[in-house]
């Protein structure tokens, strides 16, 4: 069984993610570098923990969420159009037994090779295809 959990934190390793892509009419693709980690200790988070950092060309999303076992695959994409961001974030059951457990995912989307402006930001979680959260913001790069 910690084989198996070992397993299936290994395989939420995501980099370089830039698949060309469309999101509810967001067309244009932007450069994409996504990790994700999972952790199975502590309490449950009620809402995910997002936090939204602009710099010279990119913005940078750090977030934390809570899954109802450790046996899932994280993945993201994220398309432009005219200044809005659109950034999701997905979250699918593997196809695996699976103990029962509070697990914590932590991620990193970097959105890159942005030119400077002030962004309307979008993010949302899906799991298994339905939106569970959905956070806006506006972010500036430089």
């Amino acid at each position: 069984m910690k084989i198996r959990i070992a397993l299936a934190a290994a395989a939420l390793f995501v980099a370089g993610c830039d698949t060309p892509s469309a999101i509810d009419g967001y067309t244009e693709d932007v450069r994409l570098e996504f990790s994700a980690r999972s952790d199975i200790s502590g309490p449950s988070i009620p809402e995910p923990e997002l936090t939204f950092t602009g710099g010279d060309g990119e913005i940078v999303v750090e977030g934390r969420f809570s899954a109802g076992n450790p046996c899932q695959d994280v993945t993201a994409n994220a398309v432009s159009e005219n200044g809005r961001l659109k950034l999701v974030v997905r979250v699918h059951a593997q196809q695996v037994i699976c103990m029962a457990v509070v697990a914590h995912f932590e991620y990193t989307a970097r959105v890159l090779e942005l030119p400077p402006g002030r962004y309307d930001l979008s993010v949302v979680h899906e799991y298994s295809g339905r939106t569970l959260f959905r956070r806006e913001t506006q972010v500036t790069v430089r």
